[in-house]
């Protein structure tokens, strides 16, 4: 079977009203939807620029903890496409092997309220003393969070101590 398209008479009538179109109306209109283009991608880029930069960490211990058995070195976060993910690394500063970490992310509106957790295991399964690893959580992005916290706990729900920033 053969399908043949052929000039029907709706087609040549669009082809003559495209050709008595003066050429400065088409141009008008391609200019002024490559400006509408430029200043939203501008826009998009302006607004991920400063939601980005909206969350603070909110230290989850107040005072150097002499039992900690973790050490956060770092914490980052970033909102992108409905989502805020959280990346940080830790150090095992103990002198047993933890197993089985997980860490915990809260996230705050700026009453303090909880908006939500989340939670995700440490890249490496048994973290040996000395020995680092990072860690990602994702959660979906809501308007009001404008903090976080992180917090660490075995598999089975038993806190892990860890201090902020803290050396050896």
């Amino acid at each position: 079977m053969s399908i043949c398209l052929m000039n029907t008479p709706s087609r040549a009538m669009n082809r003559e009203v495209l050709s008595e179109r003066p050429s400065f109306l088409v141009s008008k209109h391609i200019k002024i939807a490559v400006v509408a283009i430029a200043l939203a991608i501008t826009a998009g880029c302006i607004y991920a620029g400063k939601a980005g930069n909206a969350l603070h960490a909110i230290p989850a211990i107040k005072t150097m903890n002499t039992n900690a058995a973790l050490s956060v070195r770092s914490l980052h976060t970033e909102r992108e496409h409905g989502y805020i993910t959280l990346v940080g690394s830790t150090c095992n500063i103990s002198s047993r092997t933890l197993k089985n970490v997980e860490a915990v992310g809260e996230f705050f509106d700026s009453n303090g309220h909880i908006c939500a957790v989340e939670s995700a295991m440490l890249e490496f399964p048994g973290l040996r003393p000395g020995g680092d690893s990072s860690f990602s959580i994702i959660v979906s992005d809501h308007p009001e969070i404008t903090s976080y916290r992180v917090l660490f706990r075995n598999i089975s729900g038993r806190a892990i101590n860890a201090r902020e920033n803290g050396g050896r």
